[in-house]
């Protein structure tokens, strides 16, 4: 059984369609599993998103099986991440269809007239 070392710190972040998670939600999840707080879990975003610092206590897998099952029940994931350099400055991601809820080449293309033309690009990339 391994142990997350101690510069790392849990994050707990809900799905958006989840319900709301606080401050106290993730110290009893934390309780129920045995995990040991060090201060009170910090906001990365009220209601979405928080961490957790451990202080010098580890966190095995089965802890953090444990943590996750708990947490799956509120549309949350838990993750360990390193302490130091974990805020990043810039986010790369392909968010249409899975953060947005439309394509935006596609939105585009139908502005300049050739939506058609490139929604059948978009349609034979999505699947495959």
């Amino acid at each position: 059984m391994t142990a997350a070392p101690t510069s790392e710190v849990l994050i707990f972040s809900r799905a958006t369609d989840g319900p709301p998670v606080s401050r106290r939600v993730c110290q009893d999840w934390c309780r129920e599993v045995g995990v040991s707080l060090d201060g009170a879990p910090t906001p990365l975003r009220a209601e979405l998103a928080w961490e957790v610092s451990c202080g010098d206590a580890a966190i095995s897998d089965d802890t953090l099986a444990a943590l996750r099952k708990r947490a799956a029940v509120a549309k949350t994931d838990v993750n360990i991440v390193p302490a130091q350099g974990r805020k990043k400055k810039l986010l790369v991601a392909d968010m249409e269809s899975t953060i947005i809820a439309q394509e935006c080449l596609d939105e585009l293309a139908r502005d300049v007239g050739i939506g058609e033309a490139v929604e059948a690009i978009t349609a034979r990339a999505m699947n495959g």
